[in-house]
């Protein structure tokens, strides 16, 4: 498939260094997280709104936005930026000082939609060309030349790309909360979208904008700011999209077709890398037809939350194409050929869920290999009620022979439920001998790859720990809204302790963490339920427990001591891999749907004790319930984690499995723990922008169903 072209790019690729010779130039260097999206995006005879794409981890090597930056300030190229005032500006100014009073003086009539207030300066032609440019500027030398190799290789089709004329500007906007970039076109006298339809352009132009961000690694969205909008529609700025400067990301878009501002930042400065390429338009048949395609792609998912507070964007998911969500994992050629006949088992539990048809759906289109994912679903419903939910399942089952084919179905009404324990013992059950399982839940979207992705990740660790295939990949899921926001994060989570409860149970949550020194999977103690992978053995080694009835908090805790005592090793995949709606509002619950009776509250209680007694005095544990194994000790676990379960505290917060060797996009980076959701008092009373942050999932963070970029 083409979606895999991106990996063309070699992973043996040497890092850009001092070392680096003149003949640099000559290395192959395209950007691997460069996608077919992409360049749909980007080519064709016109451009419009919708040309442009977000591309996180653009340079692969730990630290490279550091040494770019150290590179940059030892290289007197910070030192030379200066204050911008653009033409425009001084225009500006002079007719408001004639039409405005005397008095007042110029500094009061600069609104901040006028100010630019950056300073910058650009990287002269003259500089790049010479002999020692690869030498002195290795990092500035490999992000240019690496974005001009890759836009010439995807697009020479459509354009015809002139490097004599590429200018680099570097450009830093003040944390003030209100300098800016007012809305404007990056082509020749602001005229978007005017590019010619029946010929080829007579000369260069701007066609290309590549924006790439220096920040900190703990820039945040809400706290920061700083991001750049992308109006929708063209002299209507109700309609945008804002995206984050995260670091370490680029967005590219057309020149000539993207109105689009700056916004302010809010408390620190704001460093970005700007590369303008030039060329001419190639007028062909076949860019038309790739225009044209693009129309007919996914919506665009906008979460339209702006960085300073300000209401959200119109939503256009009926009119625009998206390029908007997570780009698709990155996959070595070698796994991805090597594992292609690996089946996976797709365990689900569902309880009166509307998102169980969408989330099926959603898992096939994104695996690399569709065939090979096979589901067994716990379908939990009011038959009464919930026809909706029934008509959905029907309807794929008749229009899609995949879903009769891979997906096993048991159905329980739902006055019948007794908690997700017993209904995912229930779904691993549908188990028919595949070679890998993934446990998810019901309400769930996925990255484009998952299924080779997480293959390759698993197997890198089996190998890597001496063939020992005790191993799961887990971790809590970012969010995504509803009806199909899906964010374009992509960094990971890791489980960590957080407190705990008045029944005496740990409770946890994930925090999000930085990919500057992540190269591979983190080691981790606990276990996330929605979301979890490894091989299939799993289920005969430690099976879930269908006797722990009515549990929800402790489920994980139990799992997770479970697996450890069995020698199981979990770990945080690098990359975000699924999202999780963590909002609860669109589906009723089981603990809200029932009455507990005395007899479910006794089973309830029951279950609980249970847990603890795992945790702690395993010789009393009832025989009924699943135990330990016998290959590491509930204490061992509990000295890992940092905790005293008899005493319910915390004791070590250095704990390796309390603080995992790693550093957290800042020091609020959490996520928010599930009880969040199930407890309806901390929704009640709060506004709408409030319930949308909490869901969001992650503290710090907009929804990103749009590019924050």
């Amino acid at each position: 498939m083409a979606d895999n072209n991106h990996t063309k790019a070699s992973s043996s690729d040497p890092p850009p260094s001092s070392s680096s010779s003149s003949d640099h130039d000559d290395e192959p260097s395209l950007l691997r997280c460069w996608v077919p999206l992409t360049t749909r995006l980007l080519s064709g005879p016109t451009a419009d709104s919708s040309s442009w794409y977000v591309m996180d981890h653009v340079m692969p090597l730990p630290q490279f936005v550091e040494s770019l930056r150290r590179e940059l300030l030892e290289g007197n190229l910070l030192q030379e930026m200066t204050a911008a005032v653009t033409h425009g500006e001084r225009q500006t100014l002079d007719v408001m000082s004639l039409v405005m009073p005397q008095q007042q003086s110029n500094t009061d009539l600069i609104m901040p939609t006028m100010v630019r207030g950056d300073k910058s300066t650009f990287v002269r032609r003259a500089i790049r060309q010479q002999p020692n440019f690869a030498t002195e500027f290795p990092h500035l030398h490999s992000l240019i030349h690496s974005f001009e190799t890759t836009a010439r290789h995807y697009l020479s089709d459509c354009m015809e790309l002139d490097g004599n004329l590429t200018s680099v500007q570097i450009a830093e906007f003040p944390g003030d909360r209100v300098s800016g970039y007012p809305l404007h076109c990056d082509r020749r006298a602001n005229q978007c979208r005017q590019e010619d339809t029946t010929t080829t352009t007579s000369t260069s132009e701007r066609l290309l904008t590549g924006v790439y961000y220096l920040t900190p690694e703990d820039w945040d969205v809400k706290h920061d700011g700083g991001c750049l909008r992308l109006f929708l529609d063209a002299g209507d700025t109700g309609s945008f999209v804002d995206v984050c400067p995260y670091s370490n990301r680029m967005i590219c878009f057309r020149a000539d077709g993207v109105e689009h501002e700056v916004r302010p930042s809010l408390r620190r400065p704001r460093l970005a890398l700007t590369i303008w390429l030039y060329g001419t338009i190639k007028i062909i048949k076949q860019q038309q037809q790739q225009q044209q395609q693009k129309k007919m792609m996914i919506p665009l998912e906008n979460d339209g939350k702006a960085s300073n507070g300000e209401t959200n964007g119109k939503s256009h998911s009926n009119q625009q194409p998206s390029a908007v969500g997570p780009p698709p994992l990155v996959l070595s050629d070698t796994t991805h050929n090597l594992h292609s006949s690996k089946t996976i088992f797709v365990s689900i539990a569902a309880y009166r869920d509307s998102e169980t048809g969408p989330t099926i759906r959603h898992l096939k289109a994104t695996a690399t290999h569709p065939q090979r994912v096979f589901v067994g679903l716990v379908l939990q419903v009011d038959t009464q009620q919930d026809q909706s939910i029934l008509n959905d399942l029907n309807s794929m089952k008749k229009d899609d022979d995949w879903y009769s084919s891979h997906v096993r179905c048991l159905q329980l009404e739902a006055r019948d439920a007794t908690g997700p324990c017993y209904a995912r013992a229930l779904a691993q059950s549908l188990w028919r001998g595949e070679d890998y399982v993934l446990q998810i839940d019901s309400h769930m979207r996925f990255r484009k790859h998952w299924d080779s992705y997480l293959i390759q990740e698993l197997e890198q660790l089996i190998h890597q720990d001496e063939n020992n295939d005790k191993v799961l990949l887990t971790a809590y899921p970012v969010g995504y809204h509803l009806p199909h926001q899906i964010p374009n994060e992509t960094r990971g989570t890791v489980l960590v302790p957080w407190k705990f409860d008045d029944q005496g149970l740990l409770r946890q949550r994930g925090r999000l963490f930085t990919l500057a020194e992540v190269t591979k999977p983190i080691r981790c103690r606990l276990y996330a339920a929605g979301f979890n992978f490894g091989r299939s053995s799993v289920i005969q080694d430690c099976p879930y427990d269908p006797q722990l009835h009515h549990l929800f908090f402790g489920e994980e805790l139990s799992m997770a001591v479970r697996l450890y005592t069995h020698g199981y090793d979990l770990y945080a995949p690098v990359q975000s891999v699924c999202y999780h709606l963590w909002s609860r509002a669109h589906r009723p619950t089981a603990t809200t749907q029932r009455t507990t009776t005395p007899w479910q509250q006794k089973r309830k209680q029951a279950s609980l004790q249970a847990v603890r007694q795992q945790l702690t005095d395993t010789t009393s544990l009832d025989s009924r319930y699943l135990g330990l194994g016998s290959v590491r000790t509930a204490q061992q676990f509990a000295t890992e984690l940092g905790v005293d379960f008899d005493e319910c505290k915390i004791v070590d917060q250095n704990a390796p499995g309390f603080l995992p060797e790693v550093k957290f996009v800042a020091d609020d980076s959490t996520v928010v723990s599930p009880e969040s959701f199930l407890q309806g008092k901390i929704l009640q009373g709060l506004d709408s922008k409030s319930k949308t942050l909490i869901a969001s999932f992650l503290q710090g963070m907009s929804p990103r169903g749009t590019h924050e970029q």
